[in-house]
């Protein structure tokens, strides 16, 4: 009877060991929200997480509240990058320890967009194009028309008091 006391309570003992290291484990997380610079959310946002140490990459999407949340991160130094269109990228390094729960909310700023137009007012306008199948750029001199008929046959000509200039190619 004493055997069989000692061998339960070396099996219990075994078992209450086995539970507690299952329970430990060598990861953390990094949460948090996106918002835009007037502190609106946004939705639909990837955020990836990369390991520098192992090269790991994992990756979410914000959801409709600006939420994310990277779980079960092994332990290491992370570069986080948030990316969503029309918005500049945003890049921060973490440190992601045994347990830890890293909040990360970031505010993304506007990507910003700018158009330049030259016109030349020499004896006529000068119209730069592209062609979107290259980068070709296109130069096309154009001439103020007397009547629609010239326009529409590339003859130019002077027009007199009129406020309305056409031009054509």
């Amino acid at each position: 009877m004493k055997t069989v006391s000692g061998y339960l309570a070396v099996l219990a003992f075994v078992l209450s060991i086995g539970l507690m290291t299952f329970g430990q484990t060598n990861t953390g997380e990094i949460a948090g929200v996106v918002r835009d610079p007037s502190g609106a959310v946004v939705p639909n946002a990837t955020v990836t997480a990369k390991n520098l140490g192992t090269g790991l990459t994992r990756s979410v999407t914000s959801s409709s509240t600006g939420q994310y949340q990277l779980t079960t991160l092994p332990v290491g130094q992370y570069e986080v990058s948030i990316n969503q269109s029309g918005f500049q990228p945003y890049k921060a390094n973490l440190q992601v320890t045994v347990g830890s729960h890293n909040a990360l909310d970031v505010g993304l700023q506007l990507s910003g967009a700018s158009t330049v137009v030259e016109v030349i007012g020499e004896g006529g306008a000068t119209v730069n194009t592209i062609d979107r199948g290259s980068a070709d750029t296109q130069s096309q001199s154009l001439r103020p028309c007397r009547s629609r008929s010239q326009c529409a046959t590339g003859q130019s000509g002077r027009r007199r008091r009129s406020s309305r200039r056409r031009f054509c190619h």
